[in-house]
């Protein structure tokens, strides 16, 4: 019987390949995806220092609905992969699923670290330094720091692959099968809308009224595109509080 990483059902399971009994959980490993990058994004709020109810629900709200959104390119990859058939085939669809998730780990944390050197998130102007001679060295990065940053790349990809042998082709991920089956999966969908929503609401209607700490948790998440009501609050004759210009914590 032919290798494939999913059976014809739609279940996180593959055919049992020359007597061998690999059994293919992806979804287990797209659910660690998910939740390194949503760690990776929680990050950002411990530098928002959200000191309020409402912005901490609001910043981890964001990270929800932000983890997902960035590790959609994965998911895609990973529901392709439905289809592929052979060994060969299952390597490519595991090779791109893992530097898609890798790619995306380093570059929030790539972010992260631009964001607390210069207030402001991974722009042209540090793209622009990164592909210039001694660009980098002109942030203060020499030889040294350049292999570290290397070194912490290739542990990362190294994690990558260990998790997708752990969870996608081990026991850790047919454990876990049940906790990812389809059923929970569409309901963990629908809970992500209404979080998605409850966030867009919280934020257009904290830009009505200037409330500071939600602007400042979302200055501090990487690539938030923001939702505001201010033509519709006009129309209903709702008061718009003066905005002022709002700028992401920086570390002292």
């Amino acid at each position: 019987m032919n290798d494939n990483l999913y059976s014809n059902n739609g279940d996180a399971k593959a055919a049992k390949p020359d007597g061998a009994g690999v059994i293919y959980h992806p979804r287990a490993f797209y659910a660690w995806s998910c939740l390194t990058t949503f760690v990776l994004l929680l990050v950002f709020v411990v530098r928002a220092a959200p000191e309020s109810a409402r912005s901490v629900a609001f910043a981890v709200a964001v990270a929800a609905s932000y983890a997902v959104l960035f590790t959609l390119p994965s998911a895609g990859v990973l529901w392709v992969g439905r289809f592929a058939k052979g060994k060969i085939a299952i390597i490519v669809v595991a090779a791109v699923a893992v530097l898609l998730t890798t790619a995306t780990q380093l570059l929030l944390a790539a972010d992260y670290v631009v964001h607390g050197m210069f207030g402001f998130h991974i722009n042209g102007f540090v793209l622009n330094l990164v592909t210039t001679p001694e660009g980098i060295n002109s942030m203060g990065a020499d030889a040294g720091s350049s292999r570290v940053y290397a070194a912490a790349a290739v542990a990362c990809l190294a994690l990558n692959i260990a998790m997708w042998q752990v969870l996608a082709r081990g026991l850790a991920g047919r454990a876990l099968a049940p906790a990812l089956s389809p059923r929970v999966i569409k309901r963990a969908a629908l809970v992500l809308v209404l979080i998605t929503v409850g966030e867009r609401l919280t934020y257009g209607f904290g830009h009505i009224r200037a409330w500071s700490d939600v602007l400042g948790v979302a200055a501090t998440m990487p690539g938030y595109q923001p939702t505001t009501f201010r033509s519709l609050a006009k129309k209903l004759g709702i008061e718009s509080r003066r905005q002022l210009s709002v700028d992401a914590p920086r570390p002292s």
